[in-house]
């Protein structure tokens, strides 16, 4: 990609105070600034309107935080590792030069990180018409292992336990690769990632009942293709 984004890949972190609220050491890139209630988001929404008015370093914070979400999302719905990351950065990309039509006021915090995951959906629907793969193929992909997937949680358990949870895992992804764009999104958002229905609405330009009965549909197309994995991917 020729077009270069504040925090793009290769940046080095920032010593500005906004990467580290509040002092101390910082966790994992994916962490929530602030630790008292509300904090959180009255820092996000302050860095949100700096990055409006053109600060690239207040941008930069914003990735630092939304970015472990964004993949995770572009990972689950495309299957692939490099596709996810180029899909994580042209969501930034894009991101950076549409914040001038970002609403501020109540609730930007949230909104922003939806937003965010809208456009991420977008592109992976773009990816995948593109490149003009069927889902059933996707999940043939991943069962035969030429698809990445995201790797197994470390543990420290026997080694036939973790075999026998990466081939679940496996197995997962495959039958959330083969569902329908519309249930598979749906199915993402919600089961995986945990957001509620009227956020998945708002993502996906339904109504929020519409995204129930995606849900409803994805759960027993899931118990159809897993079987005996199905209840615990599925019971969310």
């Amino acid at each position: 990609m020729s077009a270069a984004i504040p925090g793009g890949k290769g940046a080095r972190a920032s010593s500005d105070p906004r990467s580290n609220p509040g002092g101390g050491a910082r966790g994992g890139l994916g962490d929530k600034p602030g630790d008292r209630p509300g904090e959180g988001a009255e820092i996000l929404a302050q860095w949100i309107d700096q990055a409006r008015a053109g600060d690239r370093e207040a941008f930069t914070s914003l990735i630092r935080v939304h970015r472990p979400a964004v993949q995770r999302v572009a990972q689950r719905m495309v299957g692939n590792h490099e596709d996810a990351e180029d899909i994580a950065q042209d969501t930034f990309v894009r991101a950076w030069r549409g914040l001038s039509g970002f609403e501020e006021g109540a609730g930007a915090a949230k909104r922003f990180g939806a937003w965010l995951i809208k456009i991420t959906v977008h592109l992976c629907r773009d990816l995948q018409r593109r490149k003009g793969r069927r889902p059933e193929e996707a999940a043939a992909e991943i069962l035969e292992g030429t698809g990445a997937q995201e790797p197994a949680a470390p543990g420290h358990g026997e080694p036939s336990r973790l075999g026998a949870q990466r081939e679940a895992e496996k197995h997962a992804a495959s039958a959330i690769a083969a569902l329908p764009d519309r249930l598979r999104t749906a199915f993402v958002l919600r089961a995986l990632e945990g957001h509620s229905y009227e956020t998945i609405a708002e993502i996906t330009g339904v109504r929020p009942a519409t995204v129930r009965t995606q849900m409803v549909q994805a759960r027993r197309a899931m118990r159809r293709m897993l079987a005996g994995w199905a209840n615990g991917f599925t019971s969310r």
